[in-house]
């Protein structure tokens, strides 16, 4: 098993950890419910994030009740590119999807988080 396929599983398997340890017990008869929420371009302008110019009262409600990240870094300066990493766990430049706009077809044995959660 490559190095990328081993980190990719960790990564997945880290994330359902993290997502399962907030279920409470009488909650694991149902799937848990799971809202992502991603935005580009937009830095932290957010009323949560500080910026005093934006009016966003629904997110930074949504983020005192959630999960907010502080220390973050992008993966790729362009947000095609950074949106296939977000998507598949993966750098973009061992996929194949690092050239923005590409057409890229990802092989089977990677799949995108979003179908991961659809087929769960």
């Amino acid at each position: 098993m490559g190095r990328c396929r081993k980190m990719r599983e960790f990564t997945l398997y880290l994330i359902i950890i993290i997502l399962y340890a907030g279920c409470s017990p009488s909650a694991t008869d149902q799937p848990p419910n799971f809202l992502w929420i991603t935005c580009e371009d937009i830095s932290p302008y957010l009323g949560c994030y500080g910026c005093e110019e934006a009016f966003t009262p629904h997110l930074d409600k949504l983020a005192a009740e959630g999960i907010r990240y502080t220390h973050a870094y992008a993966n790729a300066p362009v947000c095609a590119v950074a949106r296939s990493a977000l998507l598949t766990g993966m750098y973009s430049t061992s996929i194949g999807t690092h050239n923005m706009r590409c057409n890229t077809r990802l092989p089977e044995s990677i799949q995108a988080y979003p179908r991961i959660f659809r087929e769960a």
